[in-house]
């Protein structure tokens, strides 16, 4: 029975599926479960999927082979292999037949925890999804912990968080896992680690850990931090919040997204942390990021809470925690000041107390001069705005390093920046009164025009300020005693008063007599505003008594009330239009104008016209105004100014009181051509559609370059208002200036029009109408583009499979370079540039179409990429996506007929050559598969083998031990490929160029090889030497660059000197004759020695001698020679002792003759003589065992059996030899 369990042991090795079941079958008559011998087949199941031997263990199980053992020693089950290997089928049938699914193997390892791949030794398992929830539905416990003895423990959900994926962590959701277990030393839950990492993966995380009921208020502790997170900015910034919660850790990664979920599910938005309190609003506001902040602020964060040190949100715009131990610099000011402005606004909208003295003092301090600006716009308190914060903008020269004190410009800078600060306080403290620039500039010159060096010497500016302040003061209150004339007005209202109501001051006759120079003396500073703040008002005031005037005759019907209530409607303007009119007469007529031009004033306000007793009049804010005479000129302005305002009722009622015909008919009005388009130009789509009904024009004869109705209706984007004006006969060929037809438009790639969306039902609309997809878009300087190549340009799949369902020409020439749409397509290298060129190569695009120079410098924008093409020569599109790398869109191509050999005309390099540049290996395997030439040569006679080698990318960089070693696996992966797909390796010219770049692994992979080493001579060997030239000086000069270069060559030419010995029979003393001195040669005399290769043609010649006379040296009296000693297989040698001549010589007496070989000789042939004992005698074992076995099949059997098996035979049968004797 341990025969047999060693012969099925042997048979799972092998994978021996017909030796297994004949075993079984031979010696097993009962189930293996009740066969203790070989442990009821548990270990024989762990040996097969162990193995991966996936069939027999599948045999095993059928066979009642035990899933289970009762005393676990903790390695793993059949159950805990089977998982490893990710069987799906044979994990099912494990549990099925009562494998335990939490069976423990050591450190608590669970099969679940296998189906993660997230455990030591096993990152390289990918996880399996299907695996994990056939386990969990024969019981597998989701929540039982991995354990390793210096660990607390790790839930399946944990682990399955920390490898981030969302699939495994749904399911074992959805089996009643504990969302909430603690985890580690640290004693974390899952959504720990979904929110402190930034991948995108991690949203999708976390909103599935929130969606059954994770705690999103849960602190985090710092030793989880600590060891969870790579990043050291990120991971000081949470560490310093102490004790976060998952949404403190959210803002620190600025993930909107992840702060939205957690605040959805009940985070905690005004959480103030345990260190310094602050809330997650202070945090946000730290980062800068005013997205952030208008979330939480839009969620409820609160404004009028402060931290630890008093700070409110407003503070830590200005002082920001993060910034307090680095040194007072001007980045400090201007550094997101953008954002701090946005900021600022977003904390204003949601009701921040802007009157707080503390956060200005703070503002001043720093030198933030915009942001005080930005606050003292609003409504503030300006009494708060005194001296204190005045003195507070002063530079603290403490906060400055000793550098930036002596650097002049700098403090000249910083000095500039106070100073501009404490002007905007000025202006501030002086607007607390009313006051006009002369007086404020009283101080404010003062203050600029100080040099910045005195600017903090001078103690007198609070009390320069003061000063001028209480003058101020004085005038003032004289300003509001001082009346003009005998009314009760006074200077004061003259300043103050709104336009409106100095107008009616002025109407009284005595306040118009007044001469305002009498006040000169007395408000010198004012007196230029009061003087012109007075006639203005004066002039105002007499045209509003000279408009009433023609109001009132032109509109007879109208009473002096409504007169009046419609000039205080007008603006200044507006009034001097109407006084511009020469009025004359009454009775409703004017001298040489219409009553309409009065209209025309009005109208540019809104209004209404109706229809009364045959006379049209004008609704003016609840007036009418009726007008004696209505003309058809009066109705086209009428209309375009409804049109304008959106009235589609006041539209209706004009065409329906003053058009009795179609529009069309009507060439007073263009026939409504232009009243469409002006309609849809200004996106009054339901006008559009009335005039449409009204019959309006949709085409014109005469056509100016402009835009038609149906140009402005697919600009507009409005598909229902283009089918109705195709429908109506609208031409969709219609050219625009530069020809733009409307079928242009729809792609949204013109000038003037980039920010239109492209819309593939209008472009279905215009084709099905007639629209013609090969017309050219043709600007003066350029040679047209097609409609196909603009939706290439774009990159828009849909436009461009559209216009290829409608006949457009896939390959029509466009530019000035004559390029088709699919060089647009090959030269990108976006994900939908593969769609494009998939659709294009369908619809018949040519895809050996040769790409101009021009082309390629004004379409490709990245320079390595462009110039690389650049330098093919006109290639095909087969090249150029070589040069992108993009092995999908290559592999199109090809499909589609691309030539695989096409030499370009420069160089005359082949695709397969440019991906050998590239040193991309799927690609060159693509092309190799796909029958690329690996026997042809470029124009300067180099095979695809030599590119590996001599890459012309690097043909004027100077020599560098990165050219060996850059590369370097890519490269021997491509020489296996050209290998295996039949490259003539016999290239002396390949190995000598590899010789004399010192490519030593190259050269060793291609001798690995079955190659003629008749190839590998001296020429090659002299080969392997630097050539100085190619250094540089520096090189040259660099003693440590130049013995690494130089042991790179030495360690070439020993790989060369061994090829050379190969290429006859040698053994290692007299090889290493000539290797041991090159070793032993110090790198700087390695080129100073000329007789290496007349040393290795000495040893070379010496073992051709000793090699002929093993040929004729015979052993005994057989035909066996010293050669075959050492040549023969061990099969054959051990058939060549089996003589006794043979076996009764002494191989010492050879020593002399034979003296580096004799150790290898005496060594095989002691070998020899042991494997023929062990034959001779496990024959003889065979044949007494199974003596119905015939002598020839024993001898049969036994050439099968390696020395071990040969030597287990022999120890443990000998007792049946004994006893049969």
């Amino acid at each position: 029975m341990a025969t047999l369990s060693r012969n099925l042991k042997t048979a799972i090795h092998f994978g021996d599926v017909k030796e297994v079941k004949k075993l079984l079958k031979s010696s097993v008559k009962k189930p293996l479960s009740d066969n203790p011998l070989i442990c009821g087949g548990y270990n024989l199941l762990k040996l097969a999927i162990g193995l991966r031997k996936k069939d027999i263990a599948k045999l095993l199980i059928k066979k009642g082979a035990r899933v289970n053992k009762k005393h676990r020693d903790g390695s793993f089950s059949p159950l805990h292999f089977a998982v490893r290997q990710r069987y799906s089928d044979l994990v099912e049938e494990l549990v099925k037949k009562g494998a335990e699914p939490n069976d423990f193997a050591h450190n608590n390892i669970t099969p679940l925890y296998l189906t993660i791949g997230f455990l030591p030794d096993f990152h390289n398992q990918f996880p399996t999804v299907k695996i994990m929830k056939c386990l969990l539905n024969y019981g597998a416990d989701p929540n039982l912990k991995f354990k390793r003895p210096d660990q607390n423990g790790f839930t399946s959900l944990y682990v399955s968080c920390h490898v981030e994926s969302n699939q495994h962590v749904k399911l074992l959701l959805k089996n009643n896992v504990d969302v909430n277990a603690r985890n580690g030393s640290n004693g974390v839950i899952p959504i720990s680690l979904a929110v402190v990492s930034d991948s995108e993966e991690s949203v999708k995380l976390t909103s599935s850990l929130l969606e059954y009921g994770a705690k999103p208020n849960f602190i985090i502790s710092t030793g989880f931090i600590e060891s969870s997170i790579d990043d050291g900015p990120i991971k000081e910034r949470i560490k310093s919040f102490g004790n976060p919660t998952p949404l403190h850790a959210t803002i620190a990664n600025q993930d909107v997204e992840k702060i939205e979920l957690l605040i959805n599910y009940g985070a905690d938005i005004n959480y103030r942390t345990e260190s310094f309190k602050r809330t997650p609003l202070m945090l946000a506001i730290e980062e800068y990021n005013p997205a952030i902040v208008e979330l939480l602020l839009r969620k409820g964060a609160r404004v009028d809470v402060s931290d630890e040190a008093g700070m409110s949100p407003l503070h830590y715009i200005i002082s920001n925690p993060k910034n307090s131990n680095s040194p007072f610099s001007l980045d400090m000011l201007e550094e997101f000041e953008v954002e701090k402005l946005t900021i600022l606004e977003l904390l204003i909208r949601f009701g921040v107390n802007l009157d707080q003295t503390s956060f200005l003092t703070l503002a001043a301090a720093h030198g933030h001069r915009k942001i005080i600006e930005r606050v003292l716009l609003r409504d503030v308190d300006l009494r708060r705005v005194d001296y204190t914060i005045l003195q507070a903008a002063k530079l603290n020269l403490s906060l400055l390093s000793e550098d930036q004190i002596s650097d002049q410009r700098f403090m000249e800078r910083i000095f500039d920046v106070f100073k501009k600060t404490e002007l905007c306080l000025i202006r501030a403290i002086l607007r607390r009164h009313y006051t006009c620039r002369p007086v404020e500039g009283d101080i404010l010159s003062r203050v600029r025009s100080t040099p910045v060096n005195d600017f903090w010497d001078r103690k007198n500016y609070i009390a320069s300020v003061q000063a001028v302040e209480f003058r101020i003061l004085q005038r003032l209150q004289k300003m509001k005693e001082d009346k003009i004339g005998d009314r009760n007005i006074t200077v004061w209202h003259l300043l103050t008063s709104s336009q409106d109501r100095l107008t009616n001051h002025v109407s009284h006759q005595d306040v118009r007599s007044v001469n305002i120079d009498q006040y000169r003396d007395q408000y010198h500073p004012y007196i230029n505003k009061i003087k012109n703040r007075f006639n203005a008002a004066l002039e105002r005031r007499r045209l509003l008594d000279t408009s009433r005037e023609i109001l009132f005759n032109v509109f007879q019907n109208l009473p002096i009330e409504c007169c009046d209530k419609v000039l205080t409607y007008l603006h200044h303007e507006h009034l001097s239009v109407i006084n511009t009119l020469n009025f004359e007469g009454i009775g409703g007529t004017c001298f040489g104008i219409q009553p309409t031009a009065v209209v025309q004033v009005l109208a540019r306000y809104p209004y209404h016209h109706i229809e009364k007793r045959k006379r049209v009049g004008v609704m003016w804010r609840g007036f009418i105004y009726y007008l004696p005479k209505f003309t058809m000129a009066t109705l086209s302005r009428n209309l375009k100014t409804a049109i304008h305002f959106g009235d589609v009722k006041e539209v209706k009622k004009l065409l329906k009181s003053s058009v009795k015909k179609p529009l069309s008919d009507n060439p007073l009005i263009c026939g409504g051509y232009n009243l469409l388009k002006l309609a849809i130009g200004l996106r009054k789509k339901d006008i559009a559609k009335l005039l449409i009904k009204k019959g309006a024009r949709v085409n014109k004869k005469h056509r100016d370059g402009s835009f038609s109705p149906l140009h402005f209706a697919v600009r507009q984007r409005y598909s229902d208002l283009v089918e109705e004006l195709v429908k109506k006969g609208a031409e969709p060929n219609d050219f625009a200036h530069n020809n733009i037809t409307p079928l242009y438009l729809t792609i949204g790639f013109l000038p003037d029009f980039q920010n239109q969306f492209p819309t593939v039902k209008i472009m279905k609309c215009l084709l099905n109408y007639g629209a013609d997809p090969n017309l050219k878009f043709k600007r003066p300087d350029q040679n047209g583009f097609t409609s196909l190549y603009v939706s290439c340009h774009v990159e828009s799949n849909q436009h461009v499979k559209l216009l290829l369902k409608n006949n457009v020409d896939v390959n029509a020439r466009n530019g000035s370079n004559g390029v088709i749409p699919i060089s647009l397509a090959v030269v990108s290298d976006s994900e939908e540039s593969v769609k494009l060129t998939s659709s294009l190569l369908e619809y018949g695009a040519k895809p050996n179409f040769i790409i101009s120079t021009g082309f390629i410098e004004s379409s490709i924008d990245d320079g390595p990429i462009k110039e690389r093409i650049k330098s093919f020569g006109n290639p095909t599109p087969l090249h150029a996506t070589i040069a992108n790398q993009d092995v999908e869109k290559v592999e199109l191509l090809i499909n589609y007929g691309a030539d695989i050999n096409y030499r370009t005309e420069s160089f005359k390099r082949t695709p397969l050559m440019l991906a050998i540049e590239e040193y991309n290996p799927a690609i060159v395997e693509l092309l190799l598969r796909k029958g690329a030439r690996v026997d042809v040569s470029d124009e300067a006679g180099m095979s695809p083998l030599h590119y590996i080698i001599s890459n012309p990318k690097n043909s004027n960089s100077p020599f560098s031990l990165d050219m060996l070693e850059e590369f370097e696996v890519e490269k021997l992966k491509i020489l296996e490929l050209l290998i295996r797909f039949g490259v003539n390796l016999d290239q002396t010219s390949f190995l000598t160029l590899a010789a004399a770049h010192g490519h030593r692994k190259i050269i060793e992979r291609v001798l690995l090889r079955d190659v003629d080493l008749r190839r590998v001579d001296y020429t090659i060997l002299q080969a392997a030497k630097l050539n100085l030239s190619l250094l540089s000086e520096d090189q040259i000069s660099d003693q440590r660059f130049m013995e690494r270069i130089f042991d790179v060559f030495k360690k070439t030419e020993l790989c060369l000197i061994r090829a050379i010995l190969r290429r006859h029979y040698t053994c290692g003393p007299v090889e290493g004759d000539i290797l041991s001195r090159v070793r032993s040669t110090p790198v700087n005399d390695f080129w100073n020695h000329k007789n290496y290769i007349a040393s290795v043609q000495a040893v070379e010649f010496r073992i051709l001698q000793r090699l002929q006379k093993m040929k004729e040296d015979k052993i005994g009296d057989s035909n066996i020679t010293v050669w075959h000693l050492l040549i023969s297989s061990q099969d054959r040698l051990t058939n060549h002792v089996s003589h006794q001549d043979v076996r009764s010589v002494n191989i010492d007496q050879y020593r002399d003759q034979y003296h580096p070989y004799i150790n290898k000789i005496k060594n095989r042939f002691n070998a020899a003589l042991e494997r023929r004992r062990l034959l001779d005698t496990s024959r003889e074992i065979l044949f007494n065992v199974f003596q119905n076995l015939p002598i020839e099949c024993c001898d049969k059997v036994l050439t099968y059996l390696h020395h071990e098996h040969l030597s287990v035979i022999n120890s443990q049968f000998n007792y049946i030899i004994d006893n049969n004797n």
